[in-house]
């Protein structure tokens, strides 16, 4: 059960960061979706694919393999990009409150 865990995670983490990349601001200054929804998906996309990572590194202890290497790395770009989304979220929120 333990060697799945990074493939949910990078594809959980990966399915959110499409999410969060499509829903952009329209040209009205809207999003296509609520902005704490957005906010949740990139925080929880963060704590998965952080699991996943760790529990990814832990495998590639035991059995060395190539791919969990790639699935280690690709939990943590996904990470990255997950936590830059958020916090550039975090600037339409102060903006907001400035209006």
């Amino acid at each position: 059960m333990k060697e799945k865990i990074p493939w949910v995670a990078a594809g959980i983490g990966g399915f959110f960061v499409l999410i969060l990349y499509f829903s952009g601001v329209t040209s009205d200054g809207h999003f296509r979706i609520p902005l704490l929804m957005m906010l949740l998906m990139s925080e929880l996309g963060c704590i998965v694919t952080a699991f996943g990572a760790y529990i990814g590194i832990k495998e590639w202890q035991a059995s060395r393999s190539m791919m969990l290497i790639l699935l280690v790395t690709l939990c943590a770009i996904l990470f990255i990009v997950l936590g830059y989304l958020g916090i550039h979220l975090w600037d339409y929120i102060t903006m907001e409150r400035q209006l």
